[in-house]
């Protein structure tokens, strides 16, 4: 937990960092467009003062004299004369009245902001909004222009046009510069930073994993050194009884009941042996079929309903609803003893009582068993008994070394339900290798 806190903080700085980088860029464009458009009315005013001289006809020296006056021109607009109609207004000669440069009449393209085109003509000198176009960025003055003495009652609009890539050596220019050199350098220090702690969580993250599974590797090593040895150590002690009843069974009179009562022993006392053989030797015994899964899972928890109600438990069974034998590789002994291990586990987790829900399905291949409980849940450890705090998990793990052998595999986690994802149990998955009918 302690190793998260690290980058935890670096992706809260991170996040502060890049909404402060946005607060700031939103706000420098904020004011970027009140400067230009504060400066597009200085310039757009200027140059209708001038035409409005150069365009009434009692100022001959104005119409005579074709050079351009000095006007500012600090945002590299292009600029177009308009008339009443939003043509362009020409001159005696089909050129138009105004414009600068001469391609203006190609460059400008008002018709987007028809509206400020209109207070223009009532008088009223007004900014379009900022406009986004091919990979540019924009902004049009449009400005009244009349004649100075009035002489004339027609009423021509200047329209000015400031985009991206034009005016070089403006202010303007220079201003979408700094923004570009900017974000030229936000951006690959995000991305770095952005990568610089995926990496850092990937890592972390297989640390995690690798200490994870090298502490599951020691305890699957511990347990199977002790379970062997406890193999062996019951191995003589059940030699000795095993003599022991056979000389009862041959020298000593003994009843009916005696006699059957003898035999189960030397039964139960093979059996047992057969177990911790194979559990030690494993490599000596072939691995066998269960000839119906359906049919053994009815009959496992049919001959455990009197244990099921003694411990107030409700069970809930569900099967595939075709026909038919669905054979699977494995040993019957052992899987028996894997579905009576996930029994006790949850009984011993419900002592109260409680629920479990044991489902037989057919995937592709595949025969899925799911086992689910309403206890608490697992205890930290992916493969640790549910049922005891302080438990080892040697059943789980001897279930799933017998599964691995077969073919198949089993899954333990914790079930979670509702908005919350409170812990609602435990739920344990089997997969057992089918085999063709």
């Amino acid at each position: 937990m302690i190793r998260w806190i690290l980058p935890g903080f670096l992706i809260i700085v991170f996040l502060a960092l890049m909404l402060s980088s946005f607060n700031v860029n939103s706000k420098a464009w904020t004011e970027f467009n009140r400067s230009l458009e504060t400066t597009l009315l200085i310039e757009a005013r200027a140059r209708a003062g001038w035409l409005s001289d150069r365009l009434d006809p009692f100022f001959t020296a104005w119409r005579s004299d074709t050079r351009q006056a000095l006007l500012p021109d600090w945002t590299g607009a292009s600029w177009l004369l308009l008339d009443a109609s939003g043509e362009t207004a020409l001159d005696d000669t089909g050129e138009a009245l105004y414009a600068e440069p001469l391609s203006a009449s190609e460059e400008v393209v008002w018709q987007e902001d028809l509206a400020e085109f209109n207070q223009a003509l009532q008088g009223y000198a007004v900014c379009g909004p900022a406009w986004h176009k091919g990979g540019k960025y924009g902004m049009r003055v449009f400005v009244p222009v009349s004649t100075a003495s009035g002489s004339i009652s027609t009423h021509w609009v200047l329209v000015g046009e400031a985009n991206q890539g034009t005016g070089e050596d403006t202010a303007f220019s220079q201003m979408f510069e700094t923004q570009r050199r900017f974000w030229l350098t936000t951006i690959p220090l995000a991305a770095a930073s952005l990568l610089f702690l995926v990496l850092l969580i990937r890592g972390i993250s297989r640390t995690q994993r690798l200490e994870r599974s090298l502490r599951e590797a020691e305890e699957s090593m511990e347990l199977e050194s002790l379970t062997s040895t406890l193999a062996h150590e019951v191995r003589n002690p059940l030699s000795i009884i095993q003599s022991c009843a056979e000389i009862l069974r041959k020298q000593e009179p003994l009843s009916e009941d005696g006699k059957e009562l003898v035999q189960d022993m030397i039964e139960e006392v093979h059996r047992t042996q057969d177990v911790l053989s194979r559990h030690l030797h494993p490599e000596r015994y072939l691995v066998h079929e269960i000839d119906d899964v359906v049919a053994f899972c009815r009959d496992f928890w049919k001959r455990r309903e009197a244990l099921l109600e003694t411990r107030q438990i409700t069970l809930t069974e569900s099967y595939p609803p075709e026909e038919g034998l669905f054979r699977a590789q494995g040993i019957p002994e052992h899987f028996e003893k894997i579905l009576d291990n996930l029994l006790r586990n949850s009984i011993e987790a419900l002592p109260g009582g409680g629920q479990i829900a044991f489902c037989v399905s057919v995937d592709a291949g595949q025969v899925l068993i799911t086992f689910q409980d309403n206890g608490p849940g697992l205890q930290g450890k992916p493969l640790a008994s549910s049922e005891k705090p302080g438990g080892k998990g040697l059943g789980l793990r001897l279930a799933h070394k017998w599964l691995k052998k077969w073919g198949g595999n089993l899954v333990v986690r914790n079930r979670h339900e509702g908005f919350f994802r409170r812990c609602a149990g435990t739920e344990i998955r089997i997969s057992l290798r089918r085999l063709s009918s």
